[in-house]
């Protein structure tokens, strides 16, 4: 008996198989996720979350994009978790999202290769050890044009955390509680810092610390009208009569194009901080 069924070639087969994969992927998910809600797939917020008592929102998929299209997460007073929290995770994108009131606004812990994308978080804490964005043993993370102002202690943190990459990310007004800083890097080398901003932060605009910080890139900065340095530099090269500058890092001085390469600041309380802008080659604070 002759077969009149039509034959696929296998080759066809697995062509049809990766293209099924690639059109009819599983769609963002549109939601109003609880406080405390673990996200594990593509999902874009259709409303405001909180006040929360409890965390915000929890990442526990790689891979995934979580966009809040602007909306806020808000924390209750008082709340001792983080606003948005990262464990373990790598791959994933958050960005558009406003989160207030927690203990930490974003927190990545040992999370690598991830994006924060546009997201502000403002106001988290009320006393040390309250920042709008912690990275704790976090590797590779890229975060581009977020915004920390007005956090208990520090806008960005970086500790023992390397090769993250900072872009356009401005950290203003911090240290409600305590010291502020726009962006400390404590025991964290390799990662670059280009075109951020840390204005009137209540200690310095940008503090690297910790033996571990080395060959650190810091490029087209701005750091204007800190309560004490604009730059503090105090990690393995530095001295103890010179503690704002350090060898080990590198930072954006050509002396004959300070005006559009330089890392710069302006009306620091400490002079050799950054006030008046970077002079010299050699200290350059």
């Amino acid at each position: 008996m002759q077969n009149n069924s039509m034959s696929i070639p296998l080759a066809v087969l697995l062509l049809l198989t990766v293209l099924g994969s690639t059109l009819f992927s599983s769609p963002p998910v549109f939601a109003n996720p609880a406080c405390g809600a673990t996200i594990t797939t593509n999902t874009t917020l259709t409303g405001n979350i909180g006040p929360c008592s409890s965390a915000g929102l929890i990442i526990g998929a790689n891979g995934i994009t979580l966009n809040c299209a602007g909306l806020l997460i808000s924390g209750m007073t008082g709340n001792t978790n983080d606003g948005i929290y990262l464990n373990g995770v790598t791959g994933v994108t958050v960005k558009n999202c406003k989160v207030t009131g927690f203990y930490d606004g974003f927190y990545l812990d040992h999370s690598s290769s991830n994006k924060l994308l546009g997201n502000t978080s403002n106001r988290n804490g009320s006393g040390c050890n309250n920042d709008g964005f912690t990275l704790y043993h976090s590797s590779s993370n890229t975060l581009t044009k977020n915004t920390a102002d007005s956090n208990g202690e520090h806008g960005f943190s970086l500790l023992e955390s390397s090769h993250n990459r900072l872009l356009g990310n401005t950290a203003n007004g911090n240290g409600i509680g305590c010291g502020g800083i726009g962006f400390y890097v404590f025991d964290s080398p390799r990662n670059s810092l280009t075109k951020n901003t840390a204005n009137t932060n209540s200690n310095y605009g940008f503090w690297l610390t910790g033996s571990l910080s080395t060959a650190n890139t810091l490029t087209k900065n701005i750091a204007n009208s800190n309560t004490d340095y604009g730059y503090l530099d105090e990690t393995s090269s530095s001295s103890a009569s010179v503690p704002h500058w350090d060898t080990a890092n590198s930072y954006g001085t050509t002396v004959a194009a300070l005006s559009t390469t330089g890392d710069k600041g302006t009306g620091n309380g400490a002079l050799a901080g950054g006030n008046p802008n970077i002079s010299t080659a050699t200290s350059p604070f």
